[in-house]
């Protein structure tokens, strides 16, 4: 028996895992589909995160830049020896 087999084995064993199990299972399989709409706002607020993590990502690129320069030069002339 596989690893995922035993494991529904041993949590269906225990009445508070079948109860736990068998909310979740419900839950996650009465969901209908949703007719949403994402609001200008909320589009922004993606945006502005995207773009923050972008930033992040190139400073702190920058603040390591001789580390990895360094590293990458390393690597390089070890290969060629």
């Amino acid at each position: 028996m596989n690893l995922l087999g035993k494991l529904i084995r041993i949590a269906l064993s225990r009445p508070q895992e079948k109860l736990i199990i068998s909310l979740f299972l419900g839950f996650f399989l009465s969901i209908f589909p949703a007719s949403a709409y994402i609001g200008p706002s909320t589009a922004s607020m993606i945006w502005q995160l995207m773009l923050a993590v972008l930033l992040a990502a190139g400073y702190m690129a920058h603040l390591y830049w001789w580390r990895i320069k360094g590293a990458i030069k390393k690597k390089l002339s070890g290969s060629h020896e």
